[in-house]
C-alpha cells in the first residue's frame, strides 16, 4: 500500500492547528508560530502557535473559571463523558494513528496500538470516577462521628512527552476529569497534533467549556513551564519527561506547594537467568528495545545476561533483529521508524562510541543510515557485545534501538548490576524459576517489574518509579488519587432526648427582612448570622412517640424549633446551643460567627412538623414555611371562613395581591362567585383581574365601593394580607357586622383590639407561629392546588455561603425574602 499522508483523514476536522483555550481554537496572543515536522521526511505537517507565559495564564484563569462548576458535576456524568470519549477514539483509531505516526514516526501498527492503549485508559477511569469512596473512621468519643471524603484538586496541569503523544494525554487528563479537575494540557513541542485531536474528541464527547486547554509551544517550553509551576491556581501538575526537567519542575513548584506526579527517566534492566528460554526471552527483548525504536521510559536499556546462556541468548538475538525492516512508518512491512529528533541519534552514536572505547563488540548495525534514502533520524538496530561496567548506558537510557549486552555470573551479581542506578523505573525477568521470579522482583529497586514478558504497561495496573524516577502513579486505582484531597468531617451524634423528639438534617432555611430586623434589634446579633428556625430537612431520627412520620421523610418544619432560651442557633452559633437542640455547624468561611446548623432538634415533633407535598419545589416549601405563621396561616383561616352552606352569595375581600393573596383569591373562586381585590399597585391588580377578580385601587375609596355592590350591608370575609394596621382597620370597616376578617400579624400596640371585639366582628390575628399542624397542611394543600399561579412566590435563592451579601441586600431592601441552600 502506498504511503498515506494526512489527505487520507476520513475527519479532517481532527487536524487543527491552533491552541485550544476556553472553548476557543486560537493564535498565540504574540502570533508566534513553530513548524511540526515529520522525523521521517523531515516534511512540514502543520504550523503551531508558539504560546508562552500570557497565553498560558490564560488557560489557566479558564480552568479555574470552569472548575467552580465542574467540580459539582457527578461522579456518573463524567463517568459517561469519559465513555464517550473513548469510544470516540476507538471508531476514530485510524485517523488518530495516522496523524501520530505522522508526527512521531512510529508505524502504523504501533500506531493504533497506541490509540486502543489509550483509549483504555479512559474506560477505566470511567469505572473508577465511582469509586472514590471515603471513610467512616472510629472515634474515641461514641457521640461523635468521624468521616472522611475525596475532593477534587483543583486546576491540574498536564506536561506530556513526545515518544506517546496519545496515550500520555489520556492517562492523565482522563484521571483528572474523572477526579472532578479541569485541565490545562502542554503537550511536546515535536508531537502537539495528537493532542489536539484528543481535544476535539473530548469537547465531542460532552466535557465542559474550560475543563479542556491545551497550550502549544516548542522554543517557549521553559516560559510555559515556569508560568504552570508558579501559578497559585494550579494546584497538580503531572510530568512525563527527563529526570533533569522532573527536578527543575519540582523546584519551581515548591514555592506553592504544589500537588506533583512526576514519571521520570528510567534505565531498565533486562535480566536473563541460564534457566530462561531462548525464544521467549529474545521475543521479549525485541519487543521490550524496538517498541517505537526504542524511545519508551521503559525500553530495556541494560541487557544481562547469564554465562551459561549468553553466547545461545546474543546470537539469536542478532539473527532475529536482522530481519527487522526500518523505514517509512506508514509503509506496510516496516517494523521500527525514525527517532523523533537529531538529538536522538546523536545520543545512541556517542553511546555507541562510549562502549567500543570499553571493549565493547559491534555484532549488528552501530551507525546512523538513511532507508530508502529518507533524509530522516535513523539508526541501524544495533546490538553491542560484551558491554563492560561503567559505560554510559549504565548511567543513561539511551532511547534508540542499541542493546548493550553484559554478561553476568550468580544472581546476587545481577542484582547488584541491575540495582546500580540513581533511577528505578522498570526492570524485566526471565526465568522458568518460580522461587527466582518473587525472590528476584521483591530485591529490584524499581516500581515495576514484568516477568517473562516484554512489556508491563496496562490501564489498570499503577505505573510509576522510585528513586529519581519519580513520585505518584498513573494508572490503576491509585492513578485518580493523585488528583484528589482528602477532607475530614468530624461531626457530633444527633440524639433523641424525649419521645417526642424528631432530629432532621437541615437542607434549606429561609430568612425574611422582619426576620433580619428583629433579630438585630432585639438579640444584638453580629452583621453576619444565618437564620435558624424555619427549614425544610430530613428526618434522620425520631423518638417512639412521634407518628405518622419515619426517617428520610423530607419535612416542612413552620414553627419555632429554637428554645428560645440562648438564641444561639439564629446568631449562627449552633453548636453553642445552651440546651442542646441544635448540632453543627457548616460554617462559610466570610461569615462571622460560623453557619446554619446542620442538625436541629425538633420538640413536639408530632404536632410541628408536616410532610413535604409532592410536586412542590424545595425552596417554594421553606419560604411558606417562613411565612406561614402570618400570610398563609391567615389564608388558611381565610378560606375555612368561606366554608358555609351558603358561601356562593358571599361578597368576599382580599386585601393585598401578592403571592399569598393571588393563591387564596385563586382558591376562594372556586367557592364563590366574586372576589374583590384590593392593592395599590396597579401590576398586582391587573394580575388579579387576570385570574378572575374584581380589582379596586386603594386610593379609590374601596370602602365605598364594596358598600354600594353590597347594598349598605358590607363584606361578608375579608383576607387582610397586607401586614398594616391601617390595612387591617379598612377590612375591618367594610365588613358588615358578624362578618368575618382573617388579618395577618400586626403590631398589638397599633390596634385597640379589646375596643374592636365589642363591635360583634370575628377577628383572627395571625401572631400564630401555633404548631397548628392541621391549619398547615390545609395551606400546604392550598399551595399545591394553585402552585402554578404562585411559582414566583420565592425569587432569591442563594448558597448559604452568600448570606453576607443576602444581609447587604435585606439592608439596601433589594430583597425581602431569601432562601438558602445548605
Amino acid at each position: 500500500m502506498a504511503s498515506r499522508t494526512l489527505s487520507d483523514l476520513k475527519r479532517p476536522d481532527l487536524f487543527q492547528q491552533k491552541g485550544f483555550i476556553g472553548d476557543q481554537w486560537v493564535d498565540s496572543l504574540s502570533g508566534a508560530t513553530f513548524e511540526v515536522r515529520n522525523p521521517a521526511t523531515l516534511e512540514t505537517l502543520a504550523t503551531i502557535p508558539e504560546m508562552g507565559a500570557a497565553d498560558t495564564e490564560k488557560a489557566i484563569r479558564s480552568a479555574h473559571e470552569a472548575f467552580q462548576s465542574y467540580k459539582k458535576t457527578t461522579a456518573r456524568q463524567r463517568a459517561r463523558w469519559l465513555r464517550r470519549w473513548n469510544d470516540l477514539c476507538l471508531e476514530h483509531t485510524d485517523d488518530l494513528a495516522l496523524i501520530l505516526t505522522l508526527e512521531n514516526g512510529k508505524t502504523l501498527n504501533e500506531s493504533r496500538g497506541e490509540v486502543i492503549y489509550a483509549a483504555s485508559f479512559l474506560e477505566w477511569f470511567a469505572g473508577e470516577a465511582e469509586r472514590t469512596h471515603g471513610d467512616v473512621v472510629p472515634a474515641a468519643n461514641p457521640n461523635q462521628r468521624i468521616m472522611t471524603i475525596k475532593q477534587p484538586i483543583g486546576v491540574a496541569a498536564c506536561l506530556t512527552p513526545w515518544n506517546f503523544p496519545v496515550a500520555m494525554i489520556t492517562r492523565k487528563v482522563g484521571a483528572a476529569l474523572a477526579a472532578g479537575c479541569t485541565t490545562v494540557w502542554k503537550p511536546a513541542g515535536e508531537t502537539p497534533l495528537s493532542a489536539l485531536a484528543q481535544a476535539v474528541l473530548a469537547r465531542e464527547a460532552g466535557f465542559p467549556a474550560g475543563s479542556i486547554n491545551v497550550i502549544t509551544t516548542l522554543d517557549k517550553v521553559s516560559e510555559v513551564g515556569t508560568a504552570l509551576c508558579t501559578a497559585k491556581l494550579v494546584r497538580k501538575l503531572s510530568f512525563t519527561g527527563s529526570t533533569r526537567v522532573g527536578k527543575l519542575l519540582a523546584e519551581q513548584s515548591a514555592s506553592n506547594v504544589k500537588k506533583l506526579s512526576l514519571e521520570l527517566g528510567g534505565n531498565s534492566p533486562f535480566i536473563v537467568f541460564d534457566d530462561a528460554r531462548v525464544d521467549i526471552a529474545v521475543e521479549a527483548c525485541i519487543m521490550a528495545k524496538t517498541r517505537n525504536a526504542g524511545q519508551t521510559c521503559v525500553s530495556a536499556n541494560r541487557i544481562l545476561v547469564q554465562d551459561g546462556i549468553y553466547d545461545q541468548f546474543s546470537a539469536t538475538l542478532v539473527d532475529r533483529l536482522k530481519q527487522l525492516k526500518v523505514g517509512l512508518g506508514t509503509q506496510d512491512g516496516v517494523s521500527i521508524g525514525p527517532l523523533t529528533h537529531e538529538r536522538a541519534v546523536q545520543k545512541a552514536l556517542a553511546h555507541i562510541k562510549d562502549a567500543k572505547s570499553r571493549g565493547a563488540t559491534v555484532l549488528l548495525g552501530g551507525d546512523a543510515f538513511q532507508p530508502n534514502n529518507l533524509p530522516g533520524y535513523f539508526i541501524q538496530p544495533t546490538i553491542l557485545g560484551g558491554v563492560p561496567t561503567g559505560t554510559i548506558t549504565d548511567r543513561e537510557e539511551t532511547f534508540a534501538p542499541v542493546v548493550a549486552l553484559q554478561r553476568f555470573r550468580t544472581e546476587e551479581e545481577a542484582l547488584e548490576m541491575a540495582n546500580n542506578c540513581d533511577v528505578g523505573l522498570g526492570s524485566y525477568i526471565m526465568t522458568e524459576n518460580t522461587a527466582r521470579m518473587w525472590r528476584v522482583a521483591e530485591s529490584l529497586e524499581v516500581g515495576m517489574v514484568a516477568v517473562n514478558l516484554g512489556a508491563m504497561s496496562a490501564c489498570e495496573s499503577p505505573f510509576g518509579g522510585v528513586k529519581e524516577s519519580g513520585t505518584g502513579r498513573e494508572g490503576g486505582r491509585q492513578g485518580i488519587e493523585e488528583y484528589l484531597t482528602v477532607q475530614v468531617e468530624d461531626r457530633p451524634v444527633p440524639q433523641i432526648q424525649r419521645p417526642t423528639d424528631a432530629i432532621l438534617k437541615v437542607t434549606s432555611t429561609a430568612l425574611c427582612g422582619s426576620d433580619l430586623h428583629f433579630y438585630r434589634g432585639h438579640l444584638k446579633c453580629p452583621t453576619d448570622f444565618i437564620c435558624g428556625h424555619e427549614f425544610v430537612g430530613e428526618v434522620v431520627e425520631l423518638g417512639s412517640d412521634v407518628k405518622g412520620l419515619s426517617v428520610g421523610d423530607k419535612v416542612v418544619a413552620p414553627f419555632y424549633t429554637a428554645c428560645l432560651e440562648c438564641y444561639n442557633c439564629v446568631r449562627g452559633q449552633a453548636s453553642r446551643c445552651l440546651k442542646g437542640e441544635l448540632f453543627g455547624n457548616s460554617a462559610p468561611a466570610n461569615t462571622i460567627d460560623g453557619g446554619q446548623a446542620e442538625y436541629v432538634r425538633v420538640p413536639l415533633a408530632a404536632t410541628t412538623l408536616v410532610k413535604s407535598p409532592q410536586g412542590i419545589p424545595e425552596e417554594q416549601l421553606v419560604l411558606m414555611a417562613d411565612i406561614f405563621p402570618t400570610g398563609y396561616f391567615a389564608a388558611a383561616r381565610f378560606l375555612k371562613d368561606l366554608d358555609s352552606r351558603d358561601r356562593e352569595e358571599f361578597t368576599t375581600v382580599v386585601i393585598g395581591c401578592g403571592p399569598v393573596g393571588i393563591c387564596a383569591i385563586t382558591a376562594a373562586l372556586t367557592m364563590v362567585k366574586t372576589v374583590y381585590a384590593i392593592d395599590s399597585v396597579p401590576e398586582r391588580l391587573a394580575e388579579a383581574e387576570k385570574i378572575g377578580a374584581i380589582p379596586i385601587n386603594l386610593n379609590d375609596n374601596p370602602i365605598d365601593k364594596i358598600k354600594a355592590a353590597t347594598d349598605g350591608r358590607g363584606a361578608d370575609v375579608v383576607l387582610e394580607v397586607v401586614g398594616h394596621a391601617d390595612a387591617f382597620m379598612l377590612g375591618f370597616n367594610m365588613i358588615k357586622p358578624w362578618g368575618k376578617i382573617s388579618s395577618v400579624g400586626v403590631h398589638t400596640e397599633e390596634l385597640p383590639l379589646n375596643g374592636l371585639l365589642c363591635y360583634g366582628k370575628n377577628i383572627t390575628m395571625a401572631f400564630g407561629r401555633c404548631p397548628v399542624r392541621s391549619i398547615f397542611e390545609e395551606a400546604l394543600s392550598l399551595l399545591v392546588k394553585e402552585q402554578d399561579k404562585v411559582a414566583f412566590l420565592c425569587k432569591t435563592i442563594m448558597p448559604l455561603e452568600d448570606a453576607p451579601q443576602a444581609y447587604k441586600d435585606f439592608e439596601a431592601r433589594k430583597i425581602h425574602k431569601v432562601v438558602f441552600k445548605v
